[in-house]
């Protein structure tokens, strides 16, 4: 009896390390993050096959080398088998393995209520911008021949608060306001203006715009199509060529494109371009191309 007890204690010992691996492999937790690669660092984007790892938009995760933490990603963008992270901290090789943190999409979105349109937050700063004007203006003659019409072309200037308010999906409102300075002149073909042939106008506003804007891509950059009116009111002006008491409030009516280059999660610098297009009143017919650019601080 003692024999064969010696015989299973030899054949039981080989097993101990073969069910001690086991139990381990149970009781460990599952680690298919890991399997996710970085294939291609980009500044401060990266790009991770996933390779069957789970993970979301918002979630944020570290980047492993040899075990130890390189870097922190958070994860903006993914699709099919490819996840678009932006790096918090740290630099992306490639190669490095993708460690998602337990509850990072529930803490991200938790963090960043305010984000709710694709990728962009809530966004206050400020634009300057740059317009190219034309005015089209027919005066009555003091002969009383055929009306003339004197074209006038210029350029403006113009500094204004923004605030960009994110709604559902890419849909969003942006509110500007500051001032807009309109600067025309021209040369008629006879004497018509107070000056003579020299014609002229210029006005200094007090602008409130609202816009409707539609993103349609997220990451760092950001590009989007906007319509909507703003309300112009004089503060200074002058003009030979027209009535300056009929130079009152007026309303314009914008149709653009721009984008937002998200410098990191605090920072954007918007930039915009737009036609604006004044209803004409009467023998005045107005419009205006405009670019701007900024900076904006995400709330």
């Amino acid at each position: 009896m003692l024999q064969l007890d010696l015989r299973l204690d030899r054949l039981a010992r080989p097993l101990v390390p073969l069910m001690a691996l086991l139990c381990a492999a149970l009781l460990l937790p599952p680690t298919s993050a890991l399997a996710a690669r970085v294939t291609q660092p980009k500044g401060a984007s990266v790009i991770i096959e996933l390779e069957g790892a789970a993970l979301t938009v918002g979630d944020k995760a570290f980047l492993m080398d040899a075990g130890k933490k390189r870097a922190l990603v958070t994860i903006t963008r993914i699709k099919d088998s490819r996840a678009l992270g932006h790096v918090l901290k740290g630099t992306a090789v490639v190669g490095y393995g993708v460690q998602a943190i337990p509850g990072g999409a529930r803490s991200a979105r938790s963090s960043r209520s305010p984000r709710r349109s694709r990728g962009t937050p809530m966004l206050v700063g400020g634009v300057l911008g740059y317009s190219m004007d034309t005015q089209s203006v027919t005066v009555a003659t003091a002969t009383g021949a055929n009306p003339q019409t004197v074209s006038m072309t210029g350029s403006g200037f113009s500094g204004k608060a923004m605030i960009d308010v994110p709604l559902s999906g890419g849909l969003g409102l942006i509110g500007r306001s500051g001032i807009e300075t309109f600067n025309l002149a021209g040369t008629s073909a006879t004497s018509i203006c107070a000056s003579g042939t020299s014609c002229t106008t210029n006005i200094m506003y007090f602008s409130g715009d609202m816009l409707v804007r539609y993103s349609f891509m997220e990451g760092n950059f950001i590009p989007y199509v906007m319509a909507g009116l703003g309300l112009y009111f004089p503060v200074s002006k002058s003009s030979n060529v027209l009535d300056q008491s009929l130079i009152s409030t007026t309303t314009i009516f914008f149709g653009g494109a721009g984008f937002y280059w998200r410098v990191n999660d605090k920072f954007f610098v918007p930039v915009q371009v737009e036609y604006g297009y004044f209803p004409p009143s009467g023998s005045v017919s107005t419009n205006m191309i405009s670019a701007r650019v900024g900076l904006a601080m995400a709330l």
